[in-house]
């Protein structure tokens, strides 16, 4: 199984919100090109910083971790031990 990228984790869990690229970015407050960044994301073409990716996780009721997909790992190596 392939592990996800950000670009695949911000879109899992916007979708999972029910949110379209546009109103995540409304709901991260980032302005005019808001639609047009999560897309960039979305297909890899840039990743989020330090502060887009605060504003993701409050936007999309989450952990940073998740979006990065540290968390789902974490859980998975816990899990093997």
């Amino acid at each position: 199984m392939a592990i996800p990228s950000i670009g695949d984790n911000i879109r899992r869990l916007r979708l999972a919100v029910g949110y379209t690229q546009e109103e995540l970015g409304f709901a991260m407050g980032i302005g005019h090109a808001r639609k047009q960044r999560v897309y960039e994301w979305e297909i890899g073409k840039r990743v989020p910083g330090a502060a887009s990716l605060m504003a993701l996780a409050k936007a999309l009721k989450c952990s940073p971790g998740d979006i990065l997909g540290m968390d789902d790992n974490y859980k998975k190596e816990k899990e093997a031990t």
